[in-house]
C-alpha cells in the first residue's frame, strides 16, 4: 500500500498526466513500466467524496489494473468514529487519518494545509510516520515511501 489521494487534488492526479505539480505521481500510477505507486482508498465517505467528484471510475479502473486497493469501508468508519470522538484534528478529514492508519498508508497528496498538519501530527500519524506530496514537488517521496 503507498498512497492515499485527498479529493482536493484527486482530479489533478487522476485525469491528467502533464500536471506540473502532480504530473509525478500520476505518471507513475499509470506507467506500465513500474508498478510501485498503489493507490489506497476506501471508507463511505472518501467513496462519496470520489464519486462527486466523477473519478470514481478511473479510480475502478486503476483497481482492475492491480494499482488501486480498496480497503472495507466498515474498518475505515469505525477507525474514523474512533479518531472523530478522541482527537482534535484540525481539518475535517478523519477519514483519511482513519484510512491512513487502518491501511499504513503514510503518503498522502493533497493541498489541504490542515489536513497536512493532520497527517504529520506525531500524536495521529506515527510509526511510521505521514509525508506529504502537496504542491510543491516531492517525488523523491515516491522513491523513498513506494520503493517496496
Amino acid at each position: 500500500m503507498c498512497i492515499i489521494i485527498d479529493t482536493s487534488v484527486a482530479h489533478r492526479v487522476l485525469r491528467s498526466q502533464t500536471d506540473e505539480k502532480y504530473g509525478g505521481v500520476s505518471t507513475e500510477l499509470f506507467s506500465a513500466k513500474t508498478n510501485r505507486v498503489k493507490l489506497v482508498y476506501g471508507g463511505s465517505k472518501m467513496t462519496k467524496e470520489y464519486g462527486r467528484a466523477s473519478i470514481l471510475v478511473i479510480v475502478h479502473q486503476l483497481r482492475s489494473a492491480g494499482r488501486a486497493l480498496r480497503v472495507p469501508d466498515e474498518q475505515v468508519d469505525t477507525e474514523q468514529d474512533r479518531i472523530t470522538s478522541c482527537l482534535n484534528c484540525q481539518s475535517d478529514d478523519q477519514h483519511i487519518l482513519a484510512l491512513a492508519l487502518v491501511s499504513n498508508a503514510r503518503l498522502l497528496c493533497t493541498a489541504d494545509a490542515n489536513l497536512m498538519a493532520d497527517f504529520k501530527n506525531k500524536s495521529i500519524i506515527d510509526r511510521p510516520r505521514g509525508k506529504i506530496y502537496g504542491p510543491t514537488c516531492h517525488e523523491s517521496l515516491i522513491r523513498r515511501c513506494c520503493s517496496k
